[in-house]
């Protein structure tokens, strides 16, 4: 549970006033998404959102946030999973 808490306060930068929301982004999607990646390249795997929302529950990230961050820099996760088949 500790480690869980640990990620969580890792996983958000600290507000500045003034700056972008993409400052404030976790530095933990660019693993997300990494780790999605692996996940697509194993065969027999769920749909995008299924592995989505599995490996951002095991990471302790919000989906919405995460979702929202994917929306705002394009559909490259989106795009190598239609390629594949997702």
């Amino acid at each position: 549970m500790r480690q869980r808490q640990e990620v969580r306060a890792l996983g958000r930068a600290p507000a500045i006033p003034g700056a972008s929301h993409d400052v404030a982004d976790s530095p933990l999607y660019g693993v997300a998404m990494l780790k999605i990646a692996m996940e697509l390249k194993k065969p027999g795997t769920g749909g995008l959102d299924e592995i989505v929302s599995g490996v951002l529950g095991r990471m302790g990230l919000s989906e919405a946030e995460f979702r929202d961050f994917l929306s705002r820099h394009g559909g490259m996760l989106r795009a190598i999973a239609e390629r594949r088949g997702y």
